[in-house]
């Protein structure tokens, strides 16, 4: 394989692994504090 396909082999899962850290930081976030619940609008 060539080095600049190695380099982006890398980066690729550099990328995808910071993609899954974010996702689990929000998945752990929403199971702490609960979902956000939108604020029912004032009847008038």
């Amino acid at each position: 394989m060539s080095e600049l396909l190695v380099l982006a082999l890398k980066f690729a899962f550099l990328a995808l692994l910071w993609v899954f850290i974010l996702f689990t930081g929000t998945v752990i976030r929403s199971d702490l504090f609960g979902r956000r619940v939108p604020a029912a609008p004032a009847q008038a």
